[in-house]
């Protein structure tokens, strides 16, 4: 794993984007699955000590807090980059996503 990636390109960070992404969708659907099965305290266990989610740039599994913690990590950096490359002013946002 990777702790950091040079990114040269807009289609470099067009695929990161899309991982990110990815992964995420990947991992509603089966929380949903998840969530319609279990019951509560065993859902959220599986959240934290299961591989129940999906790193957001590898494509490998991995525990759902995980992989919360990764894309927040990896998402704000994306998005201030792609206005960079795409020459659009980066503008503040209101705390939403």
């Amino acid at each position: 794993m990777r702790a950091e990636q040079l990114i040269r390109t807009e289609e470099e960070l067009d695929a990161i984007e899309a991982q990110v992404l990815n992964a995420a969708s990947r991992t509603v659907e089966a929380l949903k699955r998840l969530l319609g099965e279990k019951q509560p305290l065993r859902a959220f266990a599986e959240m934290k000590f299961q591989m129940a989610g999906f790193h957001p740039t590898a494509d490998r599994p991995l525990n759902l807090i995980e992989q919360i913690n990764q894309t927040f990590t990896c998402w704000p950096h994306c998005v201030p980059l792609g206005g960079y490359c795409r020459g659009i002013q980066p503008r503040r946002r209101s705390g939403s996503i």
